[in-house]
């Protein structure tokens, strides 16, 4: 089960990568002692007045990061170093310990499994939750929020690999082999040949994929870079938690642009 997310802010003001004080939009929550991550430079607060304001005391360059410049309005996670430390646990049970895993989690941290797989982490804003296996979209604003796909939208897309709930830090892949991608047309006659599309809606439980066959002649949504591999599973799950029809799929930085794209037969092709 995914924990939960982050708070952020941003940064108010650039910063140097020597910078040892900074300035940030918004305090609330921030205490002494805090982490803050900014891109991949984790800091501690050691600012030693009882109420922080602006600018605020930080040591750079924490937890075996390197300090670096940061421009206006980046973003900055905060949080206390046992909640940080709660979500890398969290992220070795899932993925093992592969050395590639960041130890400092924020939306838009990549992380790798001892296979090689690739995976995003992502806030979820969904207020239905989502379960392992569903197909999501990343925002293209830089947030890293994740929902369901859906004919319609556009950005990366990646694999959830286990159940959150709205505003709820979870890891999507975006990368490798996968065998449980739900399929939301529970399509039992899908093969390594079949086409992977976005779902025409969202719903309780969703899926956000849809597989279709070979040569179909239609408009639909492909989602580029995710290649179903194999053949129809069926799970004995219940339908109020699962599509309960599973494709295995590779994933190769799929993403969609939110056009449709005409497929057409092999006969109609040729006429």
């Amino acid at each position: 089960m995914a924990i939960a997310s982050i708070t952020r802010t941003t940064l108010s003001a650039a910063i140097t990568a020597t910078a040892e004080y900074i300035s940030l939009t918004s305090l609330t929550g921030v205490v002494n002692k805090d982490v803050l991550v900014c891109e991949n430079e984790a800091m501690l607060v050691a600012d030693t007045r009882t109420t922080l304001a602006n600018p605020i005391r930080v040591v750079r360059g924490t937890g075996g990061t390197r300090a670096a410049a940061h421009k206006i309005l980046a973003h900055v996670f905060h949080d206390t170093p046992e909640k940080f430390q709660a979500r890398y646990d969290h992220t070795v049970g899932l993925f093992g310990d592969s050395g590639t895993l960041p130890q400092y989690a924020v939306p838009g941290s990549r992380a790798k499994d001892g296979a090689g797989n690739e995976y995003v982490a992502v806030d979820i804003s969904y207020t239905g939750g989502i379960y392992s296996g569903v197909t999501c979209v990343i925002s293209i604003d830089g947030l890293y929020t994740a929902a369901p796909l859906a004919t319609g939208t556009h950005g990366t897309v990646g694999l959830s690999v286990e159940q959150a709930s709205s505003d709820q830090l979870t890891w999507l892949q975006i990368y490798g082999a996968n065998s449980y991608a739900q399929d939301a047309g529970a399509t039992t006659s899908a093969t390594s040949a079949s086409v992977c599309i976005a779902a025409t809606s969202v719903s309780t439980p969703a899926a956000g994929m849809h597989v279709i066959a070979p040569g179909t002649s239609d408009v639909l949504q492909v989602i580029h870079g995710m290649f179903c591999t194999g053949t129809h599973t069926s799970t004995g799950t219940s339908a109020a938690s699962f599509t309960g029809s599973y494709v295995p799929v590779w994933l190769n930085y799929p993403f969609t642009d939110g056009f449709n794209t005409a497929l057409q037969t092999t006969a109609s092709a040729s006429s």
